[in-house]
């Protein structure tokens, strides 16, 4: 059926991501800088957004709330990738060890989930938006830090 496709191509996304993003973490040194790890995990969030296989990811929006469901498990999967990238960030002293990742991760992914909607508009390049992503993240938006 046609649910049955969009729900294959939404899970195929998910999967390929997933893929792409557990392979870069586990191909950088274990030694490597958290806000190196950050980098190189955004980048290949944004660049799998804007890039050849971002129809995969903005159908997401368009699905019936059961198909939603369904993708669930791998999505949570997903997002527990960046709870541990973020928790190994917490464990080196990196990172804040009071900030909620339960909170942190769904607020992050969220918002560069939606970079293509923004990103085209303002001409930015998937460089640059993660280049953003890293330094508000990292060193918040105030000015005088």
């Amino acid at each position: 059926s046609k649910d049955e496709i969009v729900e294959e191509i939404l899970n195929q996304g998910i999967e390929t991501l997933y893929a792409r993003l557990a392979e870069t973490i586990r191909g950088l040194p274990k030694e490597a800088p958290f806000a190196d790890r950050l980098s190189a995990a955004v980048g290949v969030h944004v660049s799998s957004l804007v890039g050849k296989d971002q129809k995969y990811m903005h159908v997401y929006e368009h699905l019936p709330p059961i198909i939603k469901r369904r993708s669930r498990k791998m999505r949570e999967k997903y997002a527990q990738l960046w709870h541990d990238l973020f928790a190994g960030g917490i464990a080196s002293g990196e990172v804040d060890a009071g900030i909620d990742l339960r909170l942190l991760v769904p607020y992050f992914l969220g918002g560069l989930s939606r970079v293509p909607e923004w990103m085209r508009a303002s001409g930015a390049s998937s460089e640059q938006v993660t280049e953003l992503a890293i330094k508000i993240l990292l060193g918040g938006i105030r000015a005088g830090r």
